[in-house]
């Protein structure tokens, strides 16, 4: 099954500041639009109530209608998940955001002017256009690297990067970004939900969000 496989999409990911006004809606196939970024449908969204990297991939998945097991690190119904990211977010070109923040700071964000996703067969490998933006490049270190799980170890380490950093993620040696890390609330471990150009490796973002909308 080919899904979202050289799909024309920007990735765009957004550090909100501290009583930043975003006004939300949900649309009839509850899907979120965020008006602030032009109706971007949230595929990926945490607050301080998800406090493990289980809980965040069963909350990614739920979005995009698929279903991970109780231990929220199988690949089971990944190909469903990137079929809803089509049919919900445009079948054509789009934009995928993430936004993490941690309530206090400038406004900064990162885009990047494409982004793909490859077959379950190629497991999942990143392709990603240009980097723009304020926050640092922090994801074209993972370009061309397969989805790593802890049951699924596609990475290019020795050891597995999603169990050493309890995320899941394009890990390579291992990372530069793991928005899928623990919630660890400020400055601690780098096993948190990190952007290193944004605060380095020791400091876990308070929200992370990920949209994708039409263009």
């Amino acid at each position: 099954m080919k899904v979202l496989r050289f799909v024309p999409f920007f990735i765009s990911l957004f550090f909100v500041s501290e009583g930043k006004q975003v006004t939300k809606t949900k649309t009839n196939d509850d899907v979120y639009q965020n008006n602030y970024f032009g109706g971007a449908a949230s595929s990926k969204q945490f607050s301080g109530a998800l406090k493990t990297i289980e809980e965040k991939l069963n909350v990614i998945m739920e979005k995009l209608g698929a279903s991970l097991n109780k231990t929220g690190s199988s690949m089971k119904g990944v190909p469903k998940n990137c079929a809803e990211v089509l049919r919900r977010g445009g079948k054509k070109s789009g934009v995928y955001t993430v936004d993490p923040g941690d309530g206090k700071g400038p406004f900064k964000y990162a885009e990047y002017d494409y982004f793909a996703v490859s077959s379950e067969r190629n497991k999942y490998k990143l392709s990603l256009g240009t980097y723009s933006g304020t926050a640092g490049d922090s994801l074209s270190y993972h370009r061309g690297m397969a989805f790593t799980t802890k049951d699924r170890d596609n990475d290019a380490d020795s050891g597995n990067c999603a169990v050493t950093y309890n995320g899941a993620w394009w890990y390579k040696h291992c990372h530069w970004s793991n928005l899928n890390g623990l919630y660890l609330h400020g400055k601690l471990r780098h096993d948190g939900v990190t952007w290193y150009h944004w605060k380095g490796y020791h400091y876990s973002a308070k929200r992370a969000e990920m949209k994708i909308r039409p263009v």
